[in-house]
């Protein structure tokens, strides 16, 4: 196998390296958003939902609530439950932004790294040593 990996140019092994790792980054940025996803979408839709029986704060009639919005016990901010649907609705519309444009992101690496015969080369000999597959990181580029 060293002899196939001196075939292909140093720049290309290099920029393929650098590539695939820029990959598993936005994958990872993928994953971390996703899985701030369903606790706000949970949250928001609580929010937004009319009074009912049992709900204390309601009782306590504030109308406030304590939203956690930057994870950990400091994150915590007293709010209105508008103000707080409404914070956490940016929140989501923000994480769904950034996740969409990491998709796209690395879709295009995804692309330049098979562009030619010489870069799917380099990065076929990558992927054998390394614990990524190109099938997982293409399963990150569906909206």
């Amino acid at each position: 196998s060293s002899s196939q990996s001196a075939e292909i140019s140093l720049e290309v092994q290099t920029a393929a390296a650098q590539l695939l790792d820029a990959c598993c980054r936005l994958r990872d940025q993928i994953d971390a958003s996703e899985r701030q996803l369903a606790p706000l979408h949970s949250c928001a839709h609580r929010l937004r939902r009319p009074p009912q029986l049992g709900d204390f704060d309601e009782v306590e009639g504030g109308g406030r609530v304590w939203l956690n919005i930057g994870g950990g016990s400091s994150g915590f901010v007293c709010l209105s439950k508008a103000s707080a649907a409404t914070l956490c609705e940016r929140r989501l519309s923000e994480l769904e932004l950034s996740a969409s444009r990491a998709r796209r992101q690395l879709a295009e690496r995804l692309e330049s790294l098979t562009s030619t015969a010489e870069s799917r080369q380099a990065l076929d000999i990558l992927l054998k040593s390394s614990n990524v597959s190109l099938s997982e990181l293409r399963k990150y580029t569906d909206e």
